[in-house]
């Protein structure tokens, strides 16, 4: 019996002694692939780094407009603000306006910053003859489109037709 006990304790200390150096070895591999990870996060020199001024910022985005319809057109206000939101601009409200009997498009201009001014002129593409000024307490909008009968001779309203958005 005790030779039987003898071989039976050996065979049990190679089994340990492979456990042990299989454990060993995934170690090793695990610290290799740990510090391989830790090198090539430090030592990369095509990593992208994102600062504010790297940033693309829209130039419109600050500029927030309601689009009304006043000519009775059904579907042309929110043809026009899809438009409008294309080229940046922050469409707030879409909706039909007070009376439908509106001859000419107008603007009416709730804001004295110049810069908004000049880029919403530049996008909606209107003589200054449409811009009416109003003053309002009302926070959510800078400029009010609202789309007269006249909407066809806009300059932009070939642009916004041929979309068909």
């Amino acid at each position: 019996m005790d030779k039987k006990n003898r071989q039976e304790n050996s065979g049990n200390d190679i089994q340990k002694w492979l456990f042990n150096i299989v454990i060993f070895c995934i170690a090793i591999v695990i610290i290799g692939f740990m510090v391989s990870t830790s090198d090539r996060i430090m030592n990369n020199d095509e990593k992208i780094e994102l600062n504010r001024s790297d940033m693309v910022k829209h130039e419109y985005e600050t500029v927030m407009i309601e689009v009304l319809n006043g000519c009775g057109v059904p579907g042309l206000a929110n043809k026009y603000s899809n438009y409008l939101r294309q080229k940046g601009i922050d469409v707030v409200y879409v909706g039909n306006a007070e009376s439908m009997d509106y001859d000419s498009t107008r603007v009416i201009r709730r804001v004295d910053d110049e810069k908004k001014y000049k880029l919403f002129l530049d996008v909606l593409q209107v003589s200054e003859d449409r811009i009416k000024n109003s003053k309002t307490d009302a926070p959510y909008t800078d400029f009010s489109l609202i789309l007269g009968k006249d909407y066809p001779t806009l300059n932009i309203n070939e642009k916004i037709m041929k979309t068909g958005e």
